[in-house]
């Protein structure tokens, strides 16, 4: 297993003890540092540590990831690249099309900027995945990342010492979390599975 983006190595430490072989890359050096005193193999970098190289991995993870770097189908298309056929590729981003984003408007947690650079809709996201060769695209939801938003969202709004209304109090996030168990377009996060045909 990949973990692209692995930070201090947490999850890599979550997969190593459910038996993956797990390696991970990087771009805060700090973070890279903490993860090899953990004893895992860690570089610092990019997906770009791999150029050159094909199917070594049965899987891949995305976390909080594409919406960071500067060209996110090079990054989708080098994961197919580095996937085993039959290999599952499992990615997380904030959702374009979220009732979060609806309802906070420019205080959205999911907005980020500057450092997202770019985020998509569960639609644009699938269409994408789809264009680059994936198949056996499967929803994957958590109500938790609503919470989290919503709280963060609303702390981002105090700080800016805007009054909140009641869509934005625990009403609209429970309102959110119902809609994102039937609807996948309104979740907060995008959060697909999706496979390396083979």
């Amino acid at each position: 297993m990949l973990d692209v983006g692995c930070g201090n190595g947490e999850f890599m430490e979550f997969a190593r003890q459910a038996g993956w072989l797990v390696q991970g890359v990087d771009i805060d050096v700090a973070a890279v540092t903490i993860a090899k005193a953990k004893g895992l193999d860690v570089i610092a970098g990019g997906i770009e540590q791999f150029a050159g190289q094909t199917a070594c991995f049965d899987r891949i993870t995305l976390s909080h990831v594409v919406e960071h770097v500067f060209d996110p189908m090079g990054l989708l298309r080098d994961c197919f690249r580095l996937l085993k056929p039959g290999g599952v590729l499992w990615v997380d981003t904030p959702n374009m099309g979220s009732a979060g984003l609806r309802v906070f408007g420019e205080y959205w947690r999911g907005l980020e900027p500057p450092r997202h650079l770019m985020l998509f809709s569960r639609a644009s996201l699938i269409d994408s995945l789809i264009k680059i060769g994936f198949g056996e695209i499967v929803d994957r939801f958590s109500t938790l990342a609503t919470t989290a938003v919503w709280r963060e969202s609303r702390e981002i709004m105090s700080r800016a010492s805007v009054k909140r209304n009641w869509r934005q109090a625990l009403p609209g996030r429970f309102l959110a979390d119902v809609d994102g168990i039937f609807a996948p377009t309104e979740r907060e996060f995008v959060t697909l599975t999706c496979r390396k045909p083979g």
